[in-house]
């Protein structure tokens, strides 16, 4: 079993809008309290809801590491895997979130 004392969690999603023809990602971070950390999201424009989930992780990872929290759960020994919307719905809410910035990557 892992000590999480010093651990976090990164959960991330990936959404789409069907009539605007675009699609975002957007995560957050939460440490072993479930304690807010930070929250992101960015509107991709036209790419696969696949891609959109594969940068979330990228974003995730990488403001995770500039912000010097390292030990993200599940890092070691991580997988893809399909989360029912209403057990994700925080990172999804902050993913569709992008959908009213107006820029994009």
């Amino acid at each position: 079993m892992v000590e999480t004392e010093d651990w976090n969690d990164l959960k991330i999603d990936g959404a789409i809008k069907i009539n605007r023809g675009c699609v975002a990602t957007g995560g957050v971070l939460r440490d072993h309290n479930e304690n807010w950390i930070l929250g992101f999201n960015c509107r991709l424009g036209k790419c696969l809801v696949f891609e959109a989930e594969l940068w979330g992780i990228l974003n995730g990872v990488m403001l995770v590491q500039g912000r010097q929290h390292n030990r993200i759960l599940g890092m070691e020994n991580w997988s893809i895997e399909h989360v029912p919307k209403e057990d994700n719905a925080e990172a999804d809410h902050i993913a569709n979130l992008a959908f009213d910035k107006g820029e994009g990557l």
